[in-house]
């Protein structure tokens, strides 16, 4: 499957989940949870480093949704049973979402994530951007994400006018595999199937 096809069926599925029935959405559940299981230290960073995103969502419902007190004894203070009911669900779109980025794109090498995203930004040449400087860009921001702690700038450092040089490629090599016959009828096939998902919620 290239590169580019995962992305946009990630961004596809993400803009579907939302509008999923608990049906479908159970489906999505059960085949992310497949495919975390094959990755199991990443997904648990992943899900770590979300983990305020989803005490926001949590809590947001919770407390916005008018409807029964849950916690009697809390009073005006106290969140709805619909708005926890509502909060639970949204927490679970997220996780699937979340679970479907990581199997779909994060768990690719670096070289073919960037080789998709350079592919997809093909288009966006004619309003001026670069393909080829926004993959290096981002290429170098994603090797110095992954640098230990103890070697990143600090905030302060990064705003000062002696920053430090730092040693960087004179060269970035992407390879970019070619678009093949089967990635146009996977990318169809998914929107077909959304649509009809998207039918029976």
């Amino acid at each position: 499957m290239h590169p580019a096809v995962r992305v946009v069926l990630y961004l596809i599925m993400a803009l579907a989940i939302p509008g999923l029935g608990h049906l479908a959405l159970g489906v999505f559940l059960g085949l992310a949870l497949v495919a975390a299981f094959r990755r199991p230290g990443p997904v648990a960073r992943l899900l770590w480093r979300t983990r305020w995103l989803f005490l926001l969502i949590f809590l947001g419902d919770a407390y916005s949704l008018p409807g029964e007190p849950a916690l009697v004894w809390m009073g005006e203070y106290s969140p709805t049973r619909e708005g926890l009911f509502l909060g639970a669900e949204h927490m679970l779109r997220l996780l699937v979402m979340l679970l479907l980025l990581d199997s779909l794109v994060l768990a690719l090498p670096r070289e073919p994530q960037l080789a998709g995203l350079y592919l997809l930004m093909q288009p966006f040449r004619h309003v001026g951007l670069v393909p080829e400087m926004a993959a290096v860009r981002l290429g170098l921001t994603l090797d110095y994400m992954e640098q230990p702690k103890e070697h990143r700038l600090s905030l302060r450092q990064l705003m000062s006018d002696d920053l430090p040089i730092r040693e960087t490629p004179d060269h970035y090599l992407l390879p970019v595999p070619p678009w093949q016959p089967r990635d146009t009828a996977l990318l169809v096939s998914a929107i077909a199937l959304v649509l009809m998902l998207w039918q029976l919620a």
